[in-house]
């Protein structure tokens, strides 16, 4: 069962019937999670008992960069859609 405040980082090999296999395990609270078009970056919001933020997860270097502070915002009305 996942745990509360992890992303888990998955290879998928089979969607029907699912098979995949744990990459990495990364100490984060997201949500609103999105993929760059390259599929290279994982967009989400991220939050803390500090701040809250906009993060990059790069899956190939496993690094995590916030990208743009969400700590002037609702946070109800800070839901990220597309890339666009």
């Amino acid at each position: 069962m996942p745990e509360e405040g992890k992303l888990y980082v998955m290879r998928v090999s089979s969607r029907q019937p699912f098979v995949g296999t744990l990459e990495r395990t990364v100490a984060v609270s997201a949500q609103w999670p999105m993929f760059s078009p390259d599929g290279r970056n994982l967009a989400f919001a991220a939050a803390s008992s500090t701040a809250r933020s906009v993060t990059f997860f790069d899956q190939t270097t496993g690094s995590l960069q916030p990208v743009f502070d969400l700590s002037p915002y609702v946070a109800s009305t800070t839901i990220i859609s597309d890339w666009q």
